[in-house]
């Protein structure tokens, strides 16, 4: 009886765990202008835009720091810095995501229907 339970259990862990997709997400190293930093988690779907920052990066003068804006969840974007090779990594991942993405869609034996 304790196995057809664990065997219950497990079957509708692994059930709710296909359902269940966790958005894949990118860790990058984040610097503000004044020199502080910190490390960022965030869902790769809500990178909105990467552009050019507003000063330079205080590790190098000669580079401008870059500015990463993420969806909120409303209708308005956070706003955060990160010097030229955190980004150049950031666009990396995002490219390998979605060329990962392209090959499952690409792969996928699925028939789409329109009207």
């Amino acid at each position: 009886m304790k196995q057809i339970v664990l065997t219950i259990v497990f079957m509708s862990l692994v059930v709710t765990g296909l359902c269940y997709a966790e958005p894949y997400k990118v860790v990058f190293e984040t610097i503000e202008c004044d020199g502080k930093s910190g490390f960022l988690t965030i869902s790769i779907e809500s990178i909105y835009k990467i552009q050019d920052g507003d000063c330079n990066d205080p590790n190098n003068s000669e580079q401008r720091l870059k500015q990463l804006l993420v969806h909120d969840g409303g209708g308005s974007y956070k706003s955060h810095s990160l010097g030229q090779d955190a980004a150049r990594e950031v666009m990396d991942e995002i490219k390998a995501y979605m060329k990962a993405r392209r090959g499952a869609l690409e792969r996928a034996n699925t028939v789409i229907l329109t009207d």
